[in-house]
């Protein structure tokens, strides 16, 4: 967990269950914004379906709060990379 990270999504306006999507990347993120947990685990934390998952995690990526990168295998590995203008 970073705590930079955590301080970063703490500040950003947004709907109660973006926001708490945003806080469950940010708790899995290291210092460079990065994480990766799976679609299932940030529903299971939040108590929202993975489908509300995937659509807040596109909308962040729309508005460039979140990049994205696949993995070697489709559908694993993804990595996320939180907007790190707090570094």
């Amino acid at each position: 967990m970073s705590v930079a990270a955590m301080h970063w999504a703490w500040s950003q306006v947004l709907p109660p269950a973006p926001k708490l999507i945003l806080m469950a990347l940010a708790d899995n993120a290291d210092d460079a914004g990065y994480c990766w947990p799976r679609v299932k685990k940030i529903a299971e934390r939040c108590s929202v379906s993975e489908r509300t998952v995937q659509r807040t995690l596109k909308n962040f990526e729309t508005s460039a709060l979140l990049k994205s990168s696949a993995g070697s295998v489709p559908r694993t590995d993804v990595k996320r990379q939180m907007d790190t203008s707090w570094a």
